[in-house]
């Protein structure tokens, strides 16, 4: 999601408040698109309403502020591990 210059653009102009109304609709989108690479994970993503507010609550902090700083993080949710790439 970190090379999507619609996102990219929205972080460097808006708030985090802002930013994150524009996020959530492009990760709904790529979960959709990636369910096929990973069935168990974005499963539990699209079934979990606690577990999708957790990821999308710490994907967006992390996509925001690399967006505008350009840092990379891993993350681990419940047994998941993931990295977030610039």
């Amino acid at each position: 999601m970190k090379k999507n210059e619609d996102l990219k653009e929205k972080a460097k102009v808006n708030i985090l408040d802002d930013f994150s109304l524009a996020f959530e609709k492009i990760f709904d989108d790529n979960v959709v698109d990636s369910y096929s690479k990973n069935q168990n994970f974005y499963g539990k993503v699209l079934q979990d309403e606690q577990f999708k507010s957790k990821l999308m609550d710490l994907l967006i902090m992390d996509v925001y502020h690399s967006l505008r700083e350009g840092q990379e993080a891993w993350f681990f949710i419940d047994n998941y591990q993931f990295q977030i790439e610039a």
